[in-house]
């Protein structure tokens, strides 16, 4: 069946600035992810024993955005719990509290952490290729 609208449909590219995520009604969503992240960032770093797991499924390359943004989670909240807990991570080796698993069968690979990182011990990566 053919639509009878007039109007063109609706596409957010890639470099679009807030006015065209406005438009489209994706603001609320957004703010609401973001405020979603923060409040895990903090308890994940006041919660001791909380782990963090990111599952990444069939994210390519082409369109990094995605892969960027769990890293960045991850940094953000190994970043955190580090912060929160330097007297004691100094004294023991932590464990890995976040996980990072890349499910994708052409694009496995998965960036480890800059060495110079002082929380990259609470890292841990998983990929699994095809």
């Amino acid at each position: 069946m053919r639509s009878q609208s007039s109007a063109p449909a609706s596409s957010f590219m890639f470099d679009d600035d807030s006015t065209v995520h406005e438009s489209l009604g994706l603001q609320a969503s957004s703010d609401q992810y973001q405020a979603w992240e923060a409040e895990m960032e903090e308890r994940m770093a006041d919660n001791a024993t909380g782990k963090l797991v990111v599952l990444e499924v069939g994210c390519g390359t082409r369109v990094p955005s995605v892969r960027e943004e769990c890293r960045d989670v991850l940094q953000d909240t190994a970043q955190g719990i580090w912060n929160a807990n330097k007297e004691k991570a100094a004294a023991i080796q932590p464990r890995p509290r976040c996980t990072h698993i890349r499910i994708n069968l052409y694009e496995s690979a998965l960036e480890e952490p800059a060495s110079t990182c002082k929380y990259a011990n609470l890292m841990e990566h998983i990929a699994i290729a095809g």
